[in-house]
Protein backbone atom coordinates (compact mmCIF):
# COMPACT_ATOMS: atom_id res chain seq x y z
CA UNK A 1 0.00 0.00 0.00
CA UNK A 2 2.92 2.66 0.79
CA UNK A 3 3.98 1.79 -3.00
CA UNK A 4 1.17 3.10 -4.20
CA UNK A 5 1.19 6.00 -2.67
CA UNK A 6 4.98 6.55 -3.19
CA UNK A 7 4.18 5.75 -7.13
CA UNK A 8 1.49 8.60 -6.89
CA UNK A 9 3.65 11.04 -6.27
CA UNK A 10 6.74 10.38 -8.23
CA UNK A 11 6.28 12.86 -11.07
CA UNK A 12 8.42 10.74 -13.96
CA UNK A 13 5.87 10.30 -16.59
CA UNK A 14 3.38 12.58 -15.22
CA UNK A 15 3.91 15.09 -18.16
CA UNK A 16 2.77 12.08 -20.66
CA UNK A 17 0.27 11.53 -19.22
CA UNK A 18 -1.41 14.91 -19.27
CA UNK A 19 -0.37 15.23 -22.91
CA UNK A 20 -1.73 12.09 -24.00
CA UNK A 21 -4.97 12.98 -22.08
CA UNK A 22 -5.07 16.57 -23.69
CA UNK A 23 -4.33 15.41 -27.48
CA UNK A 24 -8.11 14.93 -27.88
CA UNK A 25 -8.91 18.47 -26.55
CA UNK A 26 -6.56 19.74 -28.97
CA UNK A 27 -7.87 17.91 -31.86
CA UNK A 28 -10.90 18.80 -31.53
CA UNK A 29 -10.60 22.72 -30.67
CA UNK A 30 -8.26 22.47 -34.10
CA UNK A 31 -11.69 21.35 -35.76
CA UNK A 32 -13.72 23.86 -34.02
CA UNK A 33 -11.01 26.79 -35.10
CA UNK A 34 -11.02 24.54 -38.45
CA UNK A 35 -14.59 24.94 -38.98
CA UNK A 36 -14.65 28.56 -38.34
CA UNK A 37 -12.08 29.11 -40.66
CA UNK A 38 -14.35 27.78 -43.00
CA UNK A 39 -17.59 28.93 -42.74
CA UNK A 40 -15.32 32.72 -43.30
CA UNK A 41 -14.31 31.35 -46.13
CA UNK A 42 -17.51 30.15 -47.27
CA UNK A 43 -18.88 33.77 -46.66
CA UNK A 44 -16.13 35.28 -48.48
CA UNK A 45 -17.09 33.38 -51.07
CA UNK A 46 -21.57 33.85 -50.91
CA UNK A 47 -20.03 37.60 -50.88
CA UNK A 48 -18.09 37.35 -53.69
CA UNK A 49 -20.82 35.61 -55.80
CA UNK A 50 -23.07 38.05 -54.42
CA UNK A 51 -21.24 41.60 -55.82
CA UNK A 52 -20.26 39.81 -59.03
CA UNK A 53 -24.26 39.12 -59.68
CA UNK A 54 -25.31 42.45 -58.29
CA UNK A 55 -22.39 44.11 -61.09
CA UNK A 56 -24.09 41.95 -63.63
CA UNK A 57 -27.61 43.07 -62.86
CA UNK A 58 -26.89 46.43 -62.81
CA UNK A 59 -25.67 46.46 -65.75
CA UNK A 60 -28.73 44.25 -67.41
CA UNK A 61 -31.09 46.73 -65.65
CA UNK A 62 -29.48 49.48 -67.05
CA UNK A 63 -29.25 48.11 -70.38
CA UNK A 64 -32.84 47.57 -70.34
CA UNK A 65 -33.64 50.58 -69.14
CA UNK A 66 -32.21 52.65 -71.53
CA UNK A 67 -33.36 50.43 -74.08
CA UNK A 68 -37.23 51.22 -73.04
CA UNK A 69 -36.73 54.72 -72.32
CA UNK A 70 -35.31 55.16 -76.05
CA UNK A 71 -38.08 53.16 -77.72
CA UNK A 72 -41.01 54.72 -75.15
CA UNK A 73 -39.74 58.17 -76.13
CA UNK A 74 -39.75 57.38 -79.75
CA UNK A 75 -43.59 55.77 -79.50
CA UNK A 76 -43.88 59.55 -77.82
CA UNK A 77 -42.87 61.30 -80.63
CA UNK A 78 -44.49 59.39 -83.30
CA UNK A 79 -47.98 60.00 -81.45
CA UNK A 80 -46.85 64.04 -82.04
CA UNK A 81 -46.27 64.26 -77.77
CA UNK A 82 -44.45 67.31 -77.96
CA UNK A 83 -42.69 66.98 -74.58
CA UNK A 84 -42.16 62.83 -74.88
CA UNK A 85 -39.45 63.14 -71.42
CA UNK A 86 -41.99 65.50 -69.30
CA UNK A 87 -45.17 63.25 -70.52
CA UNK A 88 -42.98 60.10 -69.56
CA UNK A 89 -40.80 60.76 -66.84
CA UNK A 90 -42.50 64.20 -65.76
CA UNK A 91 -43.34 63.56 -61.98
CA UNK A 92 -41.22 60.98 -59.15
CA UNK A 93 -44.85 58.91 -59.63
CA UNK A 94 -44.19 58.82 -63.64
CA UNK A 95 -40.53 57.57 -62.61
CA UNK A 96 -41.36 55.39 -60.09
CA UNK A 97 -43.75 53.73 -62.85
CA UNK A 98 -41.63 53.67 -65.48
CA UNK A 99 -39.09 51.54 -63.38
CA UNK A 100 -41.34 49.05 -61.95
CA UNK A 101 -42.69 48.71 -65.40
CA UNK A 102 -39.06 48.19 -66.38
CA UNK A 103 -38.53 45.77 -63.69
CA UNK A 104 -41.58 43.97 -63.80
CA UNK A 105 -41.20 43.65 -68.11
CA UNK A 106 -37.50 41.79 -67.41
CA UNK A 107 -37.60 40.24 -64.16
CA UNK A 108 -36.91 36.85 -66.03
CA UNK A 109 -33.96 38.56 -67.67
CA UNK A 110 -32.39 39.68 -64.23
CA UNK A 111 -32.85 36.67 -62.24
CA UNK A 112 -31.36 34.57 -65.10
CA UNK A 113 -28.13 36.89 -64.75
CA UNK A 114 -28.08 37.10 -60.95
CA UNK A 115 -28.27 33.08 -61.04
CA UNK A 116 -25.35 32.94 -63.45
CA UNK A 117 -22.85 35.09 -61.95
CA UNK A 118 -24.02 33.46 -58.81
CA UNK A 119 -23.20 29.88 -59.81
CA UNK A 120 -20.16 30.54 -61.68
CA UNK A 121 -18.32 32.50 -58.36
CA UNK A 122 -19.23 29.50 -56.49
CA UNK A 123 -22.47 30.53 -54.97
CA UNK A 124 -25.72 28.34 -55.01
CA UNK A 125 -28.39 28.42 -57.25
CA UNK A 126 -30.69 30.28 -55.36
CA UNK A 127 -31.08 34.40 -53.82
CA UNK A 128 -32.70 37.73 -53.79
CA UNK A 129 -31.94 40.77 -55.67
CA UNK A 130 -33.68 44.25 -54.00
CA UNK A 131 -34.37 47.39 -55.49
CA UNK A 132 -34.09 49.88 -54.55
CA UNK A 133 -30.80 50.02 -51.43
CA UNK A 134 -29.89 53.09 -51.43
CA UNK A 135 -30.26 53.41 -55.43
CA UNK A 136 -28.14 50.38 -55.91
CA UNK A 137 -29.36 46.60 -56.92
CA UNK A 138 -28.61 44.39 -54.11
CA UNK A 139 -28.28 41.00 -54.27
CA UNK A 140 -27.90 38.11 -51.49
CA UNK A 141 -26.34 34.49 -52.14
CA UNK A 142 -26.03 31.92 -50.35
CA UNK A 143 -23.90 29.01 -50.48
CA UNK A 144 -24.10 25.44 -48.61
CA UNK A 145 -22.22 25.59 -45.28
CA UNK A 146 -19.63 22.06 -44.99
CA UNK A 147 -18.36 21.97 -41.69
CA UNK A 148 -15.00 19.73 -40.86
CA UNK A 149 -17.22 18.57 -37.77
CA UNK A 150 -20.66 17.79 -37.02
CA UNK A 151 -21.99 17.48 -40.57
CA UNK A 152 -25.30 15.77 -39.40
CA UNK A 153 -26.09 19.23 -37.16
CA UNK A 154 -25.55 21.58 -39.78
CA UNK A 155 -27.63 20.05 -42.95
CA UNK A 156 -29.18 22.09 -45.21
CA UNK A 157 -27.68 25.15 -43.03
CA UNK A 158 -26.65 28.13 -45.63
CA UNK A 159 -24.37 30.69 -45.24
CA UNK A 160 -25.36 33.67 -46.94
CA UNK A 161 -23.55 36.82 -48.65
CA UNK A 162 -24.67 40.08 -50.10
CA UNK A 163 -23.49 42.93 -52.85
CA UNK A 164 -24.58 45.97 -53.94
CA UNK A 165 -23.95 47.11 -57.42
CA UNK A 166 -22.87 51.20 -58.35
CA UNK A 167 -25.75 53.45 -57.62
CA UNK A 168 -27.40 54.80 -59.86
CA UNK A 169 -30.35 57.41 -60.72
CA UNK A 170 -33.17 55.65 -62.57
CA UNK A 171 -32.99 53.08 -59.20
CA UNK A 172 -33.02 55.59 -56.86
CA UNK A 173 -36.15 56.77 -58.46
CA UNK A 174 -37.70 53.06 -56.56
CA UNK A 175 -38.91 53.18 -52.74
CA UNK A 176 -36.19 51.37 -50.30
CA UNK A 177 -36.95 47.61 -50.87
CA UNK A 178 -40.02 48.12 -53.19
CA UNK A 179 -38.93 45.15 -55.05
CA UNK A 180 -37.61 41.90 -54.72
CA UNK A 181 -37.06 39.13 -56.88
CA UNK A 182 -36.17 35.67 -55.91
CA UNK A 183 -34.31 33.66 -58.34
CA UNK A 184 -34.10 29.64 -58.20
Amino acid sequence: MFRIFHRLRDKRGNVTMLWVAALPVFAILMMVIGTVAVAWMQHATAQTAADAASLAVTKKLDQRYYEELDRRLQELAAQGIWDPWNYLLGTPAKKESFMRHVVNKYQGELKSVAKEYVTKNGGDNEGTIRLSVSGRVEVTARQEFKPMIFEEAFEDTYIKGSGTGPSREHIKWLPEGAITLHFK
